[in-house]
């Protein structure tokens, strides 16, 4: 661990005593203080666990500016966009690539924003080139930070990504090399459902399939059955936040 031995030693020692009290509670039946004590002290090992940075951080080794990186990873799953527009998605960075296409081990996430859909589905292996962008600080003070949301999210930054810059990783029998575990066999379970979900919608609502065709009406109820992010529903979303609705 390093310079970062210390917090987690205090980490550790701070669960310790926590778990101990909430035991000595539970022992005398003091059953909700012991529930309360114990989500505090892993609330607070947590805290201190996620200002820990492993020793092949991603965020840690990119740069405070924008630069061309060249990325491999997992594809995790897509944002709720309307058909036709640009697709944002995750990617678990596991290496970055040097000029000679040497891969670097690194950890982290980028949201990647592609100017079309790519294809494939979570858990594919691929390789991205693209323009970095590292998180945005405050534009005044106290303004939105972008650099703490990013550290909540576990984010690295964000990737824009051109078409054709994208390269699926194949396996020995020549398919989609993907990654196995649970994890990600639920994530492609829920993209799978997602899908049929959409081809159905697809099939009853009009102007789903067509961006030229979409309506008010239309664009509202994939926001409430897909959440889609609709450029047509402003005006609409700010009625929703006005009234408390959303």
């Amino acid at each position: 661990l390093g310079a970062d031995e210390p917090r987690a030693l205090t980490a550790a020692g701070m669960l310790a005593i926590t778990l101990a009290v909430a035991g000595m509670a539970a022992i005398r039946r003091h059953a909700v203080a012991a529930v309360l004590l114990a989500a505090a002290g892993l609330g607070a090992a947590r805290g201190l666990h996620a200002g820990l940075r492993h020793p092949e951080d991603l965020a840690a080794r990119l740069p405070a500016a924008g630069m061309v990186l060249r990325v491999s990873g997992l594809r995790g799953g897509p944002d709720a966009v309307p058909p036709g527009g640009p697709a944002r998605w995750t990617l678990h960075v596991d290496a970055v690539l040097d000029p000679e296409g040497r891969p670097h081990p690194a950890r982290g996430r980028l949201r990647v924003r592609t100017t079309e859909d790519p294809g494939g589905r979570p858990g594919d292996r691929v390789r991205l080139t693209g323009w970095y962008e590292p998180p945005e600080p405050p534009a005044w003070p106290g303004g939105f930070d972008g650099r703490t949301w990013a550290r909540i999210r576990g984010d690295a930054g964000s990737l824009r990504v051109p078409a054709g810059a994208i390269e699926f990783e194949r396996d020995a029998a020549g398919a989609t090399a993907v990654a196995g575990g649970p994890v990600w066999a639920i994530r492609r379970l829920r993209a799978t459902v997602r899908d049929r979900s959409r081809a159905a919608i697809e099939r009853v609502l009009p102007g789903w399939g067509h961006p030229d065709l979409r309506s008010e009406r239309s664009a509202l109820v994939r926001a409430l059955l897909m959440g889609v992010r609709d450029p047509e529903l402003r005006d609409v979303a700010e009625d929703f936040r006005r009234s408390g609705l959303a």
